[in-house]
This record gives structure tokens, sequence and C-alpha cells, in this order.
């Protein structure tokens, strides 16, 4: 199995494993609240450029360290709805749930206390859904448990708790991935959407509906072959129209807030340039125009230190996508060789694929991460990788876990990274990572300072 590669031997009880996960994400959410606000009393704000939007005055002093950089932004939308070009880059759902859970408060402390319970509790419920997830998937309690008990200690933290959808985001993309696991497509469809409506890259989640469309096209086409069943072409169209129309769901949010956009902007005599475009995306222009989205366009010395800054995470999620990649590439190989697979490549390339495929469950989050990493690094501004890698993706909780084993006990050998790299310096490297993110997002993020 794919998942032996991350494994390792110990087991957990999943009754205490729940308890200790939710316990774990509870106590790290008011550690991280409370270091921010005594981070934000005790140090002097910087100031940053004046393009920067700033926390509402009418909002409470002891909110502003979780109304910092974006987060103002989706106040600013909850508040007043999108009021200029660059709040198109930030995606309505977080703010409409903030609106409606915010009912019966004062307008803008209201929005931000239920920012930060809606936030807060994402992030609880994410922990669980990895956890959950990571027993699904690796078949081993231990290592789902170090996941999400790492994935507490994320070096984004600082993210989690604040008026950012990286938790909402993280517990849709986590939700949508296990309802697939338990072969629930249309509701997994359904959650991922929910993601979409929350961050662009919810797109990206299609994938893993393809891949199970793609899964059980084969299953079907070797039943097929074997002769277990015929061929039923109506319903193979039928299922393909049922994969395409999820697909369609997960990305109808982000084509709504285009045609939103459009329907607001595009009208009058003062006509903006990316109206005039044959399909208006006014995401696209927004990201290229104020953000410099676009391949290397980042890529400049002046930015050095933040490449530096996302180094750790964009590296990490390297490696994990290349061990399942050559793990999937060992096993396609070895399906071709298989007595029973058929030595025509037209007929046999098929039947290893999806031998190949069953064998390998964590292909398809090495492919999504490995893509997404690909595009921070070359076109996004690279700073955003550690926080977005750390809420798109479980494999990179599961790859760090391995690296960071519960003991020095026994592992399965094959393909488990720890025992080629997880060496003593290796994994005190690797805390030091966790820490010192931990520690300098929570100076530099409540204090109006840059950080990832």
């Amino acid at each position: 199995m794919g998942s032996r590669s991350l494994a390792i031997c110990s087991r957990q009880p999943p009754a205490s494993g729940t308890a200790t996960v939710l316990r774990f994400a509870i106590a790290s959410r008011l550690a991280v609240l409370s270091a921010c606000l005594l981070s934000d009393a005790l140090l002097p704000d910087h100031s940053p450029d004046e393009s920067v939007l700033r926390p509402p005055p009418d909002l409470p002093r002891w909110l502003h360290a979780f109304a910092r950089w974006d987060a103002a932004r989706f106040l600013g939308i909850a508040e007043r709805g999108y009021d200029s070009e660059e709040s198109y880059a930030f995606f309505p759902l977080l703010p409409i749930l903030m609106s409606v859970s915010a009912l019966g408060l004062p307008l803008v402390t209201g929005l931000a206390l239920a920012g930060l319970v809606i936030t807060n509790a994402c992030f609880v419920l994410s922990a669980w859904l990895l956890y959950r997830l990571g027993r699904e998937v690796l078949h081993d309690d231990a290592l789902a448990l170090r996941a999400a008990q790492l994935f507490c200690l994320t070096p984004a933290n600082v993210f989690m708790s604040s008026l950012y959808t990286e938790s909402p985001f993280a517990a849709c993309a986590l939700g949508g991935l296990l309802l697939l696991r338990l072969n629930r497509a249309n509701s997994a469809a359904a959650v991922f959407a929910l993601g979409t409506g929350l961050r662009a890259n919810g797109l990206l989640n299609c994938g893993f509906l393809a891949h199970h469309a793609l899964l059980e096209s084969l299953q079907a086409w070797q039943s097929w072959r074997r002769g277990q069943q015929d061929l039923n072409l109506g319903g193979l169209l039928f299922r393909s129209l049922a994969w395409a129309l999820r697909c369609s769901l997960v990305v109808a949010p982000y084509l709504a807030l285009q045609a939103y956009a459009a329907w607001r902007e595009c009208r009058g005599e003062a006509v903006p340039t990316w109206c005039q475009q044959h399909l208006p995306n006014i995401y696209a222009h927004v990201q290229s125009t104020y953000w410099q989205v676009g391949p290397f366009r980042y890529w400049t010395l002046r930015q050095l230190p933040n490449f530096l800054l996302a180094g750790p995470a964009l590296g990490l999620t390297f490696a994990a996508a290349l061990q399942q990649l050559r793990h999937f590439s060992v096993e396609f190989r070895r399906a071709l060789r298989e007595p029973g697979v058929s030595s025509s490549l037209l007929s046999g390339a098929p039947q290893a694929l999806q031998v190949a495929l069953s064998s390998c469950p964590l292909l398809p989050h090495a492919l999504h991460c490995g893509a997404l990493a690909a595009f921070l690094l070359l076109c996004a501004n690279v700073q955003v990788a550690t926080r977005v890698l750390a809420t798109a993706s479980p494999l990179c909780h599961w790859f760090l876990a391995s690296l960071l084993p519960v003991s020095d006990g026994p592992r399965h050998s094959e393909g488990h990274p720890a025992g080629v790299i997880s060496t003593g310096p290796v994994r005190r490297l690797l805390w030091t990572y966790l820490v010192s993110w931990n520690v300098i997002g929570i100076v530099m993020h409540p204090n109006f300072l840059p950080w990832t």
C-alpha cells in the first residue's frame, strides 16, 4: 500500500485518539489567541505602507491583533460589501458567515468576534478531520494522531486563529476528502464547493473528484474485460455526467464571484479594462495588477527574504510529493510485470494503472500539493506558501509526522522517509522550524509586521 510509505507500527485506541486531538486543538487555540493578545499589548505596532488597509476605527483596541492585513479586508467586506477593485481578491463566504453570525452585536465588534469564533472552531474541526482522514487513508492511528497534533503546531498558526480563511478552508478541504474517501461523492463536492467560496485554490479539489472518477472507470473497464459485467455505455455516460456536474459545483462559487463583479463593475461609462475581455475575470486582473501574480514576476532580489521564509514549507511539500510519485512509479512498473496483466500495451497499461492507483492512495494528494507548491514558487506571492500549503493538503502533515515519529521503534521500511533522512539533527532542525515560525509569527503578525 502507498500509505505504508508514511506509516509507523505503534497504535492508538481511536476513542483515546479523538479525545487527545480535540484537547490538543482547543489548548493550542487558547494558547495562540492569548499569545497574540499579549504580543499586541506589549509591543508597539509597526506602521505599514498607507496602501495597506487598517482595522476599522470603531473596532475595540484589544481586537486589533486579529484584524491585521487580509483580516481587515474580510471585515470590510462583511461590513460594506465589495467597495474596491482589490477587495475582489477575497472570496465572500467568510464575510457572509461573519455577517450572519454577528446579528444582535455592535456591528464591527460583532463581526470580529463572530469571525474569531468561526475560524477557531473550524480549526478544531480541521484537526479532528485530519485525524479521521489519516486513520482512513493511512490505516495507522498513531501516525494519524501525530499528524493532527503537528497540525496544531503548524508554522502558519497565527493565521489559523485570526480573521483569515485558512481554518475554514482546511475544514472544507479535509471534510471533502474524508467524504470522498467514504464514497459520499455528492456531499464531498458540496463541501469542496464551500471551500471554493473561501479561496480560489479550492478549484484544485476538482482533481480529487477526477481521480475518483478515473478509478471508478478503470474498475468498470476491468470488470467488463474479465466478463464479470456487460459494458453499459448508458451507465458510463450517466456516471461521467454526474462527475462533471460535481466538478461544476466546485467551480460554481468562483464563477459566481466573477459574474457578480462583472454585473457591478462593467456598467456605466468608465468601464475597467478587464471588463473588455471576452470572459471578464476580475480575480485574475486583481492578482496580476496588485499582487504581481504571474510566471517569475516575483523572482527579484528584493523578494529573496520571502523565498527564504517559504523555503521550508516548499521543500517539505516537494519532498512529500516526490516520494509518492516515486512510489507510484515503482508500483506501476511492478504491476506491468504481474502474471495476470496482459502483455498488450493497450489492455495491459490500464490494468496496471488500476493496480498502481489502488496501491498508492496518496498519489492524488502528491499531485495536488506538488502542483500547488510549484505555482506558489513560480507564479504567486511566495510568502503565502506556508499558510496555503498547511491548509490545502493533508499530505504535508502526514509527511512531517513520519519525520517526527512518536518513538524510534520499528517502522515499515519500504519507502519510509524517516529511514532515509529523519536523523536526530534533521528532527531537531524540524522542531526548530516549527517552534521558531510559531513564535516569530505571533510577534510579527499581531503587530502589523509583514509575515508569511
